[in-house]
């Protein structure tokens, strides 16, 4: 494909400004497909700096209005009031017509203007929407930690009529509810929030095409359930805020387990080693598991017993319940129960959030009842499971104070000894 000299000069100077800009260049926002295919954006001073940009043109080529009208009609295939309104009197731009108007002036004048519009840029919106939405400048925690979300359980679709649509779906509403409400902190945009009429989840939808074309223009999203290509946008690879990225990732796709390990099964390769290297720089170690099922796993040593435990609840936030789960786990519960029903229903629903095959938790809490005191060797035996799956349920349970667990020598070895705990005043039970 041959350029002439003005797309050569053009490109000149777009790849000097790009050199120089950081943070979120809004003229990369340049769409141009058809009247309803277009960003705009508004501010404070842009009507001015507007105005100063034509007159700049103006100079630059010795042009009038009517020089002016006739050049962007023809380029546009367009009727002159499309182009005078904007020169004349409206506060809002089509960013394409001000990427080409810059085009126009030297490189050094093009960076001048470029930069004093992305100063000055407050709001954005898509085609003939009347609803504005806020326009970031540049990276932030909370827009990392939705990159992570999104690459975690969320997707964009392009629907019929050229409908777009962004959603993250998830069990745990808190999780839901943070998105949404960064969503709000970021874009000044409220996202609706359901569930789901037939799956036990919740949905979150961005209904935004503004919005959208942000992620798809700066953060390397596309369309569709991209779940196997992943990975980690570039910019964020590059920013200060991967931790906050590999933390939406975590909070949407990763686990805790009952014996105080965090693991975390997604089906991009590049997303899981990503997270990984992520994980490791900041202290917080993981190893890789056996892919299983097309997934690639990482997974933490048991935190149970760990001095820094503390900063993975961190991780995910002590006020939702993946990381009010492991907070539990390493500390302990915190309220009293009213009764021993309640007591033991909470306990059973803590458990069974992390199923175990073979053995039920309440099957556990009823022999204990029943015995008051019986060796680890007998409750085993009795339950019919492995060490690993009675462990599990018994440091739920030592974390409850309805058992304490005794080592005492008997014989030639050690005698180890569960006590059931009759007074339920002791206990302490999870959040309900």
């Amino acid at each position: 494909m041959n350029c002439t000299g003005s797309e050569l000069s053009k490109s000149f100077k777009e790849a000097q400004y790009n050199e120089k800009f950081m943070g979120f260049d809004l003229l990369k926002l340049a769409i141009h497909e058809s009247n309803n295919s277009v960003v705009y954006f508004k501010g404070d001073c842009v009507r001015e700096i507007f105005s100063e940009l034509i007159e700049e043109c103006y100079r630059v080529n010795d042009w009038r209005q009517a020089d002016i009208c006739k050049y962007f009609c023809k380029l546009y295939s367009c009727d002159r009031t499309t182009v005078a309104k904007f020169i004349k009197w409206k506060d809002f731009f089509p960013v394409h017509f001000v990427k080409d108007l810059l085009s126009i002036l030297p490189p050094e004048r093009y960076e001048y203007f470029a930069q004093k519009f992305i100063e000055s840029v407050q709001f954005f919106k898509f085609g003939t929407s009347s609803d504005w939405t806020v326009f970031p400048k540049e990276l932030s925690s909370e827009l990392s930690w939705l990159c992570g979300a999104i690459a975690a359980d969320g997707w964009i679709t392009k629907e019929k009529k050229w409908k777009e649509r962004l959603g993250i779906v998830d069990q745990n509403e808190k999780m839901i509810l943070r998105a949404a409400n960064y969503f709000k902190i970021i874009f000044d945009y409220t996202p609706r929030v359901y569930r789901h009429s037939s799956k036990d989840c919740l949905l979150l939808i961005v209904d935004s095409k503004a919005i959208i074309k942000f992620f798809l223009t700066y953060l390397g999203f596309g369309y569709g359930y991209k779940t196997e290509t992943i990975d980690e946008p570039a910019i964020i690879k590059n920013s200060k805020y991967r931790l906050d990225y590999a933390k939406g990732v975590l909070c949407f796709d990763g686990s805790v387990e009952l014996d105080g390990t965090i693991s975390l099964g997604v089906k991009s390769k590049s997303l899981s080693k990503s997270i990984y290297e992520i994980l490791a720089e900041n202290g917080f170690p993981m190893k890789f598991s056996k892919p299983n099922d097309n997934l690639y796993f990482i997974r933490s040593s048991s935190l149970l017993f760990e001095k820094d435990a503390p900063r993975w609840v961190n991780i995910f936030g002590k006020e939702t319940e993946k990381g009010y789960r492991l907070y539990s786990l390493i500390f302990g519960f915190e309220h009293s129960p009213d009764n021993t029903a309640t007591a033991i229903k909470s306990l059973v629903k803590f458990a069974n959030n992390r199923k175990i095959e073979h053995c039920k938790f309440e099957s556990i809490i009823a022999i204990l009842q029943n015995r008051k005191e019986i060796s680890k060797t007998e409750l085993l035996d009795l339950a019919g499971v492995a060490h690993a799956t009675l462990f599990k349920y018994i440091w739920i349970l030592r974390k409850a104070n309805i058992v304490t667990y005794d080592n005492s020598k008997f014989g030639r070895g050690i005698y180890n000894v569960y006590k059931f705990n009759s007074n339920s005043s002791e206990w302490k039970i999870p959040n309900s």
